[in-house]
């Protein structure tokens, strides 16, 4: 009845083990009705268990799309190829428990008027520790060994879409060229130098690359 709902629904993978796998959409519950909105959940998957990459599957439509697309707010060409722009580590973007949504009084009555709400899981502290099966890696992982529940994702790549914040890769034309002059200006400085002059920029540059590849994984 409200119109700008959206349900989660995800992708099911079975198959023997070493077999092409198969592939099967599971909606939302029956009970919500068939015809209600749905995004698919799942993000691609880097081989260091990471998610960097906004769903562009061709078949189905990715969660965070489908909000911003009920919004009227989604940029053209869904399928378009982007990269996550997160804001921070886990807990960058705003958020608030259930405990506090159902307690009286805990939360302003206006509090979530004129807000995108998404709502999903954070790891559960029981006495065997935290756990969740909705965590995953993103590139602050590597510095702070915490994973991001994937309600936090959803948001940040629907962020990306309404702002126009994605990452994309260069073209290869593009990153040839860069290439070929940040070669060709290395070489030339380096080579009217003086010798110490030019080992210590070398050394310099050397560091600032090894440093911004290391962060950006």
């Amino acid at each position: 009845a409200h119109g700008k709902v959206v349900f989660a629904a995800k992708m099911e993978v079975s198959g023997p083990l070493g077999q092409p796998q198969i592939s099967r959409l599971m909606r939302p519950a029956d009970a919500l009705g068939t015809n209600v909105p749905f995004g698919v959940t799942e993000f691609p998957i880097d081989t260091d268990r990471t998610i960097r990459r906004h769903h562009a599957d061709v078949n189905q439509t990715g969660f965070a799309w489908r909000v911003a697309e009920i919004l009227g707010q989604a940029p053209p060409d869904r399928t378009r190829r982007r990269w996550m722009n997160y804001y921070g580590p886990k807990g960058a973007i705003p958020h608030v428990s259930y405990a506090q949504v159902l307690a009286t009084n805990a939360l302003r009555l206006d509090f979530f008027t004129h807000k995108v709400v998404f709502v999903g899981v954070s790891p559960i502290l029981t006495y065997q520790g935290s756990s969740s099966a909705d965590e995953h890696a993103t590139p602050y992982t590597r510095w702070t060994g915490s994973f991001s529940p994937g309600v936090e994702l959803q948001a940040t790549a629907f962020l990306n879409l309404i702002q126009r914040e994605w990452l994309e890769e260069l073209s290869p034309v593009t990153e040839l060229l860069l290439l070929i002059f940040l070669g060709s200006a290395a070489g030339y400085g380096c080579g009217v130098a003086r010798p110490w002059v030019a080992a210590r920029w070398s050394l310099l540059g050397m560091s600032l690359i090894t440093a911004g590849a290391i962060h950006g994984v």
